[in-house]
């Protein structure tokens, strides 16, 4: 697979051919984590957006036109880049509660009556 050349190798992801995604994913890999990371600061979450960006080719590799996106270490580094703001600005939407508020939370004996409540309290959680 070493061999072939990028585009060579999105036609083969379009036949399902798994051994290419894997090529593609060791030649850009470690780059799209470096990227997602220097963006993001959190390792995991650039692991995730990394995940995407080759789930995003794997399911849709027609998004991916030599011809009118040219190469394809540019257009993964933009979908890359565009993954990465896009869950920064998720993150900031978060209003995060820190330890002494959910201690204070816990001591106040809390209860909740239905799901509605619980699944609201998780996600301010």
């Amino acid at each position: 697979m070493r061999s072939k050349t990028d585009a060579d190798l999105v036609e083969l992801i379009r036949q399902r051919n798994t051994d290419a995604l894997r090529e593609i994913y060791a030649r850009y890999g470690r780059l799209l984590y470096s990227l997602a990371v220097k963006i993001l600061s959190n390792r995991q979450e650039a692991e995730e957006v990394v995940q995407d960006v080759f789930i995003k080719l794997w399911n849709n590799p027609e998004r991916f036109d030599v011809s009118k996106d040219g190469k394809l270490p540019s257009w993964l580094i933009r979908v890359c880049h565009n993954a990465a703001i896009d869950k920064q600005r998720r993150r900031k939407n978060v209003t995060y509660l820190d330890g002494d508020t959910l201690a204070d939370i816990y001591t106040l004996g809390v209860v909740l009556k239905d799901e509605t409540e619980i699944l609201d309290m998780r996600i301010r959680i």
